[in-house]
């Protein structure tokens, strides 16, 4: 990887990691594909739905501790993402019973409203002075000036404005290109979002601190991670959810930096380890029993913690494998379908087979052949070692209406999903639908018994879903469900 912050913009995932949103086959063609970088770049002649890179971009910089964002964008965008990230962020901070502060939201959303003449004549002047406005009503530590469709095809120059204003005023202010018509995977909206912190926030280290990188999605569960790494003697610097600009400047002093997800922390943890040096360990990923030893271990290795892993990684099998390993004779042999994102679906697998159930099929919303050590991304060695190489395997770009015709063909008992509107779809077919939002529902041996023990109770009463399905009616015909989920896709 050679990180180039001299730019504004990122290289696309496409480009830069070979990062796909089709293919449908069994995981021994998929890796094969992987490891020859020859997955093909395939278009789909209908799409049903997708989300926006903007939507992951600003869903970053939000949770960041009273840093403003002015979102340079017409009303309708801005109505948009405003509903679906402070949706979630309210629901992510609030909604939960393990959240680290009652903060709720942390920062300020400023909407520029981009009309009809600001589109033929250009907004800069509405944009400077929104920009100084913003800070006059809010003294923010810092204003991020994110971009949009709009203002990406007229060419505003934002970055003009943020370097004269950050001049002028006394807080940062930077920009941030996320439009939404670059790209179909949105996962580039992680990327958009660290670069843009490593170029304006990240200072270089005065000196190196006896602390940990986490790169996680949400503050949710973050005490388990806490324990694990305070057990080798570390504490944990979380971003972004939660952190503040003071903060963030210092993280390349930190000795390490880790990531639940490798699709989230390729770009930021080896920027990071290229740039400052500040090693970005990636060797395994901390999901289910065998996964969270490995990771724990390469952590441990690395830090030259290696005696206080094992004695942690013993209390924990004393504390929960025993009911653990109850649970699995209950949920032994039945099947399973997972949907998620590249860095959690054959991951999701993986620990569910753990766990005893035959996972069937699995479903992800893209795949990056890459990541940014040049390397396949770990998950793909970890699938090829613990599940079956004619699992099949889909990529999917949130297309409800392939994933119809999956659970219609399959009709698992279970449906495991990380996202809450992929899940809508198992209770309408009556499976047993289980949301996993919380990154950290498959970390280490706790968690992984808190899974297995939602499992077993999903198990025990499927009323609900039966019901449900019962008076569910689909709106797709019978035409559609006689077709292959692959229907759409040009060959």
């Amino acid at each position: 990887m050679a990180v180039n912050l001299n730019t504004t913009e990122i290289t696309l995932r496409e480009n830069r990691l070979g990062a796909v949103t089709n293919f449908t086959g069994s995981l021994k063609d998929y890796s094969a594909g992987i490891h020859s970088c020859s997955l093909k770049k395939c278009e789909r002649c209908f799409k049903q739905s997708s989300n926006c890179l903007a939507t992951v971009a600003l869903h970053q910089f939000i949770r960041i501790k009273n840093l403003a964002i002015v979102y340079h964008a017409p009303a309708g965008c801005n109505a948009v993402i405003t509903g679906e990230v402070f949706r979630t962020s309210w629901k992510d901070s609030k909604m939960t019973g393990d959240y680290e502060s009652n903060l709720g939201l942390y920062t300020q959303f400023v909407g520029t409203d981009l009309s009809e003449s600001d589109t033929v004549f250009g907004a800069t002047n509405k944009l400077r002075e929104i920009v100084r406005r913003t800070y006059e009503l809010y003294k923010p530590d810092g204003i991020v000036i994110t971009t949009s469709c709009v203002t990406g095809i007229i060419g505003e120059d934002v970055e003009s404005i943020a370097d004269e204003l950050s001049s002028e005023l006394p807080v940062p202010v930077f920009s941030s290109h996320c439009e939404g018509f670059k790209s179909n995977i949105w996962a580039n909206g992680f990327d958009v979002a660290d670069h843009a912190i490593l170029k304006n926030i990240v200072k270089a280290p005065k000196e190196k601190r006896n602390v940990i990188n986490v790169r996680d999605f949400h503050e949710v569960g973050r005490g388990q991670i806490r324990e694990a790494l305070k057990a080798l003697g570390y504490e944990s610097q979380f971003f972004y959810f939660g952190s503040t600009l003071e903060e963030l400047s210092h993280i390349s002093e930190s000795a390490a930096t880790v990531c639940i997800c490798g699709t989230l922390g390729t770009y930021i943890g080896n920027a990071l380890e290229e740039k400052y040096g500040v090693p970005y360990i990636a060797s395994a990923s901390p999901n289910g029993l065998r996964g969270f030893e490995e990771w724990y271990r390469s952590v441990a290795e690395r830090l030259g913690k290696s005696q206080l892993a094992e004695k942690y990684i013993a209390e924990q099998k004393a504390l929960y494998l025993p009911e653990i390993e109850e649970i699995k004779k209950v949920l032994k042999g039945k099947s399973c379908i997972v949907a998620a994102g590249p860095g959690f679906s054959l991951e999701m697998a993986r620990v569910l087979q753990e766990l005893g159930l035959n996972v069937i099929y699995s479903i992800s919303w893209h795949s990056d052949s890459r990541f940014d050590n040049e390397k396949a991304p770990e998950y793909i060695e970890h699938a090829e070692a613990q599940l079956s190489p004619e699992l099949t395997v889909k990529i999917s770009d949130l297309q409800h209406h392939e994933l119809e015709n999956v659970l219609y063909h399959y009709k698992p008992d279970f449906f495991v999903v990380r996202h809450r509107a992929v899940g809508s779809i198992g209770y309408k077919h009556g499976c047993a639908t289980l949301f996993l939002n919380n990154e950290y529902s498959m970390f280490g041996y706790k968690n992984v018994l808190k899974l297995a023990r939602d499992l077993r109770d999903l198990l025990i009463n499927t009323s609900f879903e039966k019901n449900l399905a019962s008076h569910i009616k689909s709106p797709y015909t019978k035409w559609w469900h006689e077709q292959k989920d692959t229907r759409f896709i040009a060959q």
